[in-house]
This record gives structure tokens, sequence and C-alpha cells, in this order.
């Protein structure tokens, strides 16, 4: 069953009372290329700067070197 992100509240309010407005999203999975893992980098370089979105990957497979370069390449390295 596919997850749909606007029916998520991104603004939430911390334990602190501070306003966080920060997305953590997460991929699991064996990182092939059939999973379309460049894909999802590409996407997340082209979001704006003001927005605060942060990728998790959990898995591993053939394409993890390969991944973690298109990461940097990308400028990607502090939000995955």
């Amino acid at each position: 069953m596919p997850i749909v992100i606007r029916d998520f509240c991104i603004n939430q309010q911390h334990q602190h009372s501070q306003e966080v407005n920060r997305l953590e999203l997460l991929i699991i999975g064996r990182l092939t290329y059939y999973k379309g893992h460049a894909l999802k980098l590409k996407s997340l370089a082209k979001l704006p700067d003001e927005l605060d979105v942060y990728l998790s990957v959990i898995g591993d497979g053939e394409l993890r070197h390969e991944l973690q370069a298109f990461t940097v390449e990308l400028g990607l390295e502090n939000k995955v």
C-alpha cells in the first residue's frame, strides 16, 4: 500500500515547544538499478533549500558505492 506524503503534517511541535519544519524520508531495500534510487536522489536534489528534507537509506546492494558517490556529486551529503 503506497504512502501519500501529503497525508502527513510536516509542521509538528517539538517537545520543547519549538516549531520543527523537517521531513524525514526512509527507504528500506536492496540498492539495485530497478528500484530507482538514483531518481530519488535526483528528486531530492531538486527540492528548494528552504525545505528541510532528509533521506535515510537502509539496505545494501551492488549500487551502494555508486549511489554514495552520486550523493556526493549532487551535494546531498548532509541530507542523505
